[in-house]
C-alpha cells in the first residue's frame, strides 16, 4: 500500500472507532450487496451534516460558482449546501443548478448519493474521498492508479485527496460526538425552505433519520422499490403513466439499491448490460439486466435496466430486499428502474400500488389493481 494511504488507513480507523458498525479499510473488499449492510456504515444524518459543514457551511442558496452567475464552466460549478457540480446535479427534482432547489430536494439528493457510495465502497471514510473526486476517482484510488497525496484539477483545488478526507473524517468525528447528528448549524436554519409536494403528500423541511433503510420497512408485507428519499423530490412520478402497456419507469441514478416490492422467488434473470435503445433490432434483452419474482399468488413482479444483480433463480426473496442496483441496461432511454406486475399473466398498472405505499405505507393488493389506464395513449383519450 502507498505509504500515504497506510498512514491515512490508520488515522481513518483511529477516528472513527466506534462510530461505525465494520473496520475502515482502504482498498477493501468487493461492495455490500444486503441492504442492512448498507444501513449500517454509519448515522447518514451525521454523514450529510458533515458534507454540508466542509462544503458550504450549511448554506443551501451558496452560489458563487453557479452557471448563472457567470463562473467558469470548468470548475465544474458547484453550488448548494453540498456543493454539487452542475454535471453531477444533472437537473435533479427539475432544478437546473442545486441552489435553486429547496433544502429538502438538496437532502434528498445527497442522501441518496451517500447511499450509494456506501452499498459500492462499504465504510464512510470513502464518502469524503468520493465527494470530492467522483466515483471513478475513487475507483482509481482504490486500485492505486491515483495516490491520496495527488491535488485533483489543481487550477481550482489547493488540497490533496488525503487532506481532504482527513479534515472530512476530523469534522465527522466533531459532528457524531456532539451527541446530536442531526442538529443543522445555524446556517442551515436560516437555509431551510419548505419542499412542495403532491397534493394528499405531507410537507416536511426534514428527512426521517430513518430513511436511509426506508426502503427496507414492510408494512403489510409490502415495501418501496427504491430508498425513499429518491421518492420524496418526485412524488408525483409514482402516478406517471408508462409508453404503450401497463407499468412503470421510475428515474434513479446508476447504482441506486433496487429493493423487492413484494415477497416472493426468483423465476427468471436476464443478463444483457448492453444499452440498445438505439438499436432494437440487435437488442439482446429488451429489460437489459433484469429479474422476475414470482410469489405465492402467482403474481409476477418484473425489474429491469440494473447495472448489477447477484442473484439466481430460485433463490427466495423477502419483501424490502435489496435485489439490484439500478442501470441503464437494455432498451433504456436513461438511468431508471421499470417495475412490471404482472397477474394471470396480464400486465396490470403498478401506479395505485406504489403511490398508496407511500403515501400510507399499505398497498393496492396486487389482484385489484387495474389492467388498464396508465399509458401516454390513455392519459391522451382521457
Amino acid at each position: 500500500m502507498h505509504k500515504v494511504a497506510a498512514a491515512l488507513a490508520a488515522l481513518v480507523t483511529a477516528v472513527v472507532a466506534g462510530l461505525v458498525a465494520i473496520p475502515l479499510v482502504i482498498g477493501g473488499d468487493s461492495p455490500p450487496t444486503a441492504a442492512a449492510s448498507v444501513c449500517a456504515t454509519g448515522d447518514s444524518d451525521a454523514i450529510l451534516a458533515t458534507i454540508r459543514d466542509r462544503e458550504s457551511g450549511g448554506d443551501y442558496h451558496e452560489a458563487s460558482h453557479a452557471r448563472a452567475a457567470g463562473y467558469p464552466t470548468g470548475s465544474g460549478n458547484p453550488t448548494g449546501a453540498y456543493q454539487f457540480l452542475y454535471a453531477t446535479w444533472a437537473g435533479y427534482g427539475g432544478y437546473r443548478e442545486a441552489y435553486l432547489a429547496p433544502a429538502a430536494v438538496q437532502d434528498a439528493r445527497a442522501r441518496h448519493d451517500v447511499i450509494t457510495i456506501l452499498a459500492t465502497f462499504g465504510t464512510v471514510d470513502w464518502v469524503p474521498i468520493v465527494w470530492y473526486i467522483g466515483a471513478g476517482g475513487a475507483r482509481d484510488v482504490r486500485a492505486g492508479k491515483i495516490g491520496l497525496d495527488d491535488v485533483p484539477n489543481p487550477a481550482y483545488n489547493t488540497i490533496s485527496i488525503g487532506g481532504y478526507q482527513a479534515r472530512w473524517l476530523d469534522a465527522y468525528q466533531r459532528i457524531t460526538s456532539s451527541g446530536d447528528p442531526t442538529t443543522t448549524t445555524t446556517a442551515d436554519a436560516a437555509n431551510v425552505t419548505t419542499l412542495p409536494t403532491a397534493p394528499g403528500v405531507a410537507t416536511t423541511t426534514t428527512i426521517d433519520a430513518t430513511s436511509t433503510c426506508a426502503a427496507a420497512a414492510i408494512v403489510d408485507g409490502d415495501a418501496l422499490p427504491l430508498p425513499r428519499t429518491i421518492l420524496d423530490a418526485n412524488p408525483e412520478r409514482l402516478a406517471a403513466p408508462h409508453h404503450d402497456y401497463p407499468a412503470i419507469d421510475l428515474p434513479a441514478s446508476v447504482g441506486t439499491p433496487v429493493y423487492a416490492i413484494h415477497a416472493g422467488v426468483v423465476t427468471h434473470i436476464t443478463s444483457y448490460h448492453d444499452n440498445c435503445y438505439t438499436d432494437t433490432a440487435t437488442c439482446g434483452d429488451l429489460c437489459g439486466v433484469g429479474i422476475s419474482i414470482t410469489d405465492p399468488d402467482g403474481t409476477t413482479w418484473i425489474y429491469c435496466h440494473a447495472s448489477q444483480l447477484d442473484l439466481t433463480v430460485g433463490a427466495a426473496i423477502t419483501a424490502g430486499q435489496q435485489i439490484m442496483l439500478s442501470g441503464n441496461s437494455g432498451h433504456s432511454s436513461g438511468p431508471h428502474l421499470h417495475v412490471g406486475i404482472r397477474v394471470g399473466g396480464v400486465d396490470h398498472c403498478p401506479q395505485p400500488l406504489l403511490t398508496a405505499l407511500y403515501k400510507t405505507g399499505r398497498a393496492v393488493p396486487a389482484n385489484e389493481l387495474p389492467a388498464s389506464g396508465c399509458t401516454y395513449t390513455a392519459a391522451t383519450s382521457s
